[in-house]
């Protein structure tokens, strides 16, 4: 599947002499900017770029993406498109499954370099996820309060609160129909690392089913818990940024990137 392209990277923060790209993925519901201060820390070491998905924020004119596939293959276009080198995925709940289409299309020549995926907070993307219905407004209060991570106080602002409701319901209808093609996804694998963060007190992704990620890779596992809930991102960033480095580190150690 080729994509079109979308315009969908965002690059908050520059970097001299990087020597590898690191592309994060947002949540379900979630916007680039909700990773600024991720890209902030990240940037110390990584050039990196945020994703907007489309039907949000200064992409709110477009249409929402009805399928990851595709969603997943315009994405991969513009890293083609705007990154050369070595290049890494982050991908935090909803966004560890879209990371891992875009490896399942990465074309064998390109001049971005795809080294490995990072996957957070989610189960592997063939063990079936109970995804909850947020047809009501209460419905999706409650699994926004229950996820945590989202200042409740956005709820003030009925416009946006409602906005971000619908971005919200659209991304979960992209995992519905996700959920439909387990089948494909069974015995399904790629051919870079893969690297899952769990953390220890999410009842989304417990960490027995994050230990399945090891069976869609060729290429190496490994396996990272951090104390903290499903946004634990939020309050264990010093000890992600450790992470990922110690792993970039690593991966140029042994193509011989470092010096």
């Amino acid at each position: 599947m080729a994509g079109s392209g979308s315009d969908s990277l965002r690059r908050f923060h520059s970097t001299e002499n990087a020597k590898m790209t690191l592309v994060v993925l947002p949540h379900a519901g979630g916007a680039a900017s909700y990773y600024y201060k991720f890209s902030e820390v990240m940037s110390e070491f990584l050039q990196v770029y945020v994703v907007q998905y489309p039907g949000r924020h200064d992409r709110r004119r477009e249409s929402f993406a009805s399928d990851i596939r595709a969603l997943a293959a315009d994405i991969q276009t513009d890293i083609e498109n705007r990154i050369s080198g070595p290049v890494a995925l982050f991908g935090h709940s909803m966004g560890a499954v879209v990371s891992y289409e875009i490896a399942s299309l990465w074309p064998a020549r390109s001049n971005a370099e795809l080294t490995g995926l990072f996957t957070s907070a989610r189960v592997a993307p063939s063990v079936p996820f109970d995804i909850p219905d947020l047809r009501t407004t209460d419905q999706a209060v409650a699994e926004i309060q229950g996820l945590g991570g989202t200042d409740m106080r956005v709820m003030a602002d009925k416009e946006f609160f409602a906005s971000a409701i619908e971005v919200m319901r659209n991304d979960y209808g992209l995992l519905v129909r996700y959920q439909q093609e387990l089948s494909r996804l069974n015995g399904h694998s790629i051919g870079v690392p893969i690297r899952a963060l769990a953390p220890t007190r999410d009842r989304r992704a417990p960490i027995e089913q994050v230990m399945n990620w090891r069976l869609h890779t060729t290429a190496g596992f490994d396996i990272r818990t951090f104390d903290g809930g499903h946004f634990y991102i939020n309050d264990r960033i010093d000890e992600i940024v450790e992470y990922i480095r110690e792993s970039v580190s690593a991966e140029w150690s042994a193509t011989g990137a470092q010096s």
